[in-house]
């Protein structure tokens, strides 16, 4: 399998294995849907998280001892960006909003510090244009059923962009009936607005 280079001189493979659960009237098993492979720094990753200094400067864990890791079900994209950005590499824009979901639970499982997310977050706002949407959201509505105020309304909070937060909840107030409510486009159902920012 080809590796994406992260880091020209690093030191660590990291294997990432995405996968989603299928269910049927009979089962429920576990595929894989994705798999990609980055060479980086061992220092950057143990810098930036507690789990992967724990993984890989003890004899505890297998890692330890290794140059190569695997990550299990984890999102191949969200790790990339991560990756790129603690490596201070230039980063990937075209990421769809649902990614966003999967970036802060790769935050919390690997306990990482969102912050460094925020300019990254604020360059794919800009990127995706979000301001003509605005503009025009009554054309795009029906194009991009995912990309809405109250799909934004999350990830803005959760990166600390008080613009688009600004924006989302000033639509939703003079363009919704009833209370404003959010959407979340992935699995991970835990991970919403607080109630004191809005009700659910």
């Amino acid at each position: 399998m080809a590796y994406i280079v992260i880091d020209e001189d690093g030191d660590l493979m990291v294997e990432v294995i995405e996968t989603e659960i299928l269910i049927n009237d009979t089962e429920r098993r576990t595929q894989v849907v994705k798999k990609a492979e980055f060479k980086v720094s061992r220092e950057i990753l143990i810098n930036n998280s507690r789990v992967f200094a724990t993984m890989l400067r003890t004899d505890f864990y297998k890692e330890g001892s290794r140059n190569r890791i695997r990550l299990e079900d984890d999102n191949v994209m969200s790790m990339e960006i991560w990756l790129r950005v603690w490596h201070k590499l230039s980063n990937i824009y075209t990421a769809k909003l649902e990614e966003m979901w999967h970036l802060v639970a790769a935050c919390d499982k690997y306990h990482l510090d969102i912050t460094l997310l925020k300019p990254w977050y604020a360059l794919w706002y800009q990127n995706h244009d979000i301001d003509h949407y605005y503009a025009n959201w009554s054309n795009h509505r029906k194009d991009n059923r995912v990309l809405s105020p109250r799909s934004l309304l999350f990830p803005c909070w959760r990166f600390d962009h008080a613009k688009g937060f600004m924006e989302a909840t000033h639509f939703l107030v003079y363009n919704s009936t009833g209370h404003v409510t959010e959407y979340n486009p992935t699995p991970y159902y835990r991970y919403h607005l607080e109630s004191r920012y809005i009700g659910r």
